[in-house]
């Protein structure tokens, strides 16, 4: 896996980069249940690949965070001007709001069509084998 990038500009275009193409957010359902239904049409191979995908997007997301709040702690021991300070933090409050929702749509979907625990199997990808 790529590793995450540590400053803010860079940050910035390598979230635009994950984001996904189902904007506005409005619209994540029918284009998960859309891609999910072409994936399906093709072949189950497919659909747990599909799967798969969401899991990585989410768990991409997640290391997003976590650079996120690693720049925040790094900003918060700057001596800085307090305007860009201030600007800084804003844009990596944005940034988070946006990752959060589109990590949590992943997730919730993940959870509802491969749970790792399912009460029928939808797709082999969040199967876990007792060895």
């Amino acid at each position: 896996m790529d590793p995450v990038p540590s400053t803010l500009p860079e940050l910035r275009v390598a979230i635009h980069d994950w984001q996904t193409e189902w904007e506005p957010e409005a619209d994540w359902d029918r284009n998960f249940n859309l891609a999910l239904r072409r994936a399906r049409e093709k072949s189950w191979g497919l659909a747990d690949r599909f799967f798969k995908e969401c899991e990585t997007h989410a768990h991409v997301g997640r290391r997003f965070i976590r650079a996120l709040r690693q720049l925040v702690q790094e900003l918060c021991r700057s001596r800085g001007p307090r305007d860009k300070l201030c600007d800084m933090f804003l844009q990596v409050f944005d940034l988070l709001i946006a990752i959060v929702s589109e990590v949590k749509f992943f997730e919730v979907k993940l959870h509802e069509y491969a749970p790792s625990n399912p009460l029928s199997k939808c797709s082999d990808i969040r199967m876990y084998t007792v060895v």
